[in-house]
């Protein structure tokens, strides 16, 4: 349903390689926390996840780029520890997918 290429935004992005229509699952990642007692480990694609940990995440959840007006949105799901990617609104193949991230942006 997705894949990777290089964004007219910012690094690397992820695209729909499929219409996508909303609430759909685009896809589900796997978490791996990280104790925030090291905040520099990887600190470029942490993901917040608990008051205690941050995220590291299987899938393309770590390359996912902002935007105010975000077209998908991430679910934690601590019960099976995983993000649950989730269209927001219809996606067309070929756009790319946005979330609004939950820290501030340094760039």
């Amino acid at each position: 349903m997705t894949f990777i290429a290089k964004s007219p935004v910012h690094g690397w992005g992820v695209f729909a390689s499929t219409d996508l229509r909303a609430g759909q699952i685009v896809e589900e990642c796997v978490v791996f926390e990280i104790s925030n007692e090291f905040p520099d480990v990887l600190s470029d694609h942490r993901l917040a996840w608990t008051d205690t940990h941050d995220a590291m995440a299987s899938g393309n959840a770590n390359l996912y780029n902002h935007s105010d007006d975000p077209n998908v949105v991430f679910e934690s799901n601590f019960e099976f520890t995983k993000i649950i990617v989730r269209a927001l609104k219809p996606v067309q193949a070929g756009e790319e997918l946005f979330k609004k991230y939950a820290c501030p942006i340094w760039w």
